[in-house]
């Protein structure tokens, strides 16, 4: 599996476990980002699984950009969606 399917299943998780109503405050914005990291976690320990010699430095790494990724995604959607309602 490619680096780049890696990513694109990150984004359609992210999609998955985000939820998209408007936060309303910051406990909200807090609880939508840590579901994106929990995501990447899972992620992460699906990657090191399929590939047994992978060591903690590469679990490390592969946490740290698929979470990039996902929290990216995550606070975009958040983003679009506030301006979607304050524009509407």
């Amino acid at each position: 599996m490619s680096w780049f399917a890696i990513l694109v299943l990150s984004a359609i998780i992210a999609w998955e476990v985000t939820d998209y109503e408007i936060p309303v405050d910051c406990y909200d914005y807090a609880i939508v980002s840590g579901k994106s990291i929990v995501a990447s976690l899972l992620l992460a320990l699906i990657w090191v699984h399929l590939f047994s010699k992978a060591t903690i430095a590469t679990f490390l790494t592969t946490f740290a950009s698929i979470g990039v990724v996902v929290v990216v995604a995550a606070r975009t959607i958040i983003v679009y969606a506030i301006i979607d309602e304050l524009t509407s």
